[in-house]
């Protein structure tokens, strides 16, 4: 299936802060994929806190359900005397690459 975007109109219909269960939410990847796109959502990021592990089952499922997926990661950093939280999308394709080759 081929993507093409038609920004006013998906945007409208987006979320792009999500967790799974992976890190604090209450669904898998999966069924997080699901509810979505029963409610209408077509462009969900999931954006679990200092993990990426829900995002090749969520990818699995967004094809099921034609939804596009934006994998995305909530980093816990510490600067200084502060603890900061930095979000980040589409990226963490490289971070996932870079993960299965170190574990090789």
């Amino acid at each position: 299936m081929s993507y093409k975007p038609n920004l006013a109109e998906d945007f409208a219909f987006s979320d792009l802060h999500c967790h799974s269960y992976c890190s604090d939410g209450e669904l898998s990847p999966r069924h997080l994929v699901e509810r979505a796109a029963e409610k209408g959502v077509r462009i969900l990021a999931l954006t679990d806190h200092d993990t990426v592990d829900g995002v090749q089952e969520a990818r699995a499922a967004s094809h099921d359900y034609a939804l596009k997926l934006i994998p995305g990661v909530e980093l816990t950093a510490l600067w200084g005397s502060g603890l900061f939280i930095l979000s980040g999308w589409g990226l963490i394709l490289i971070i996932l690459n870079c993960r299965r080759i170190s574990m090789t």
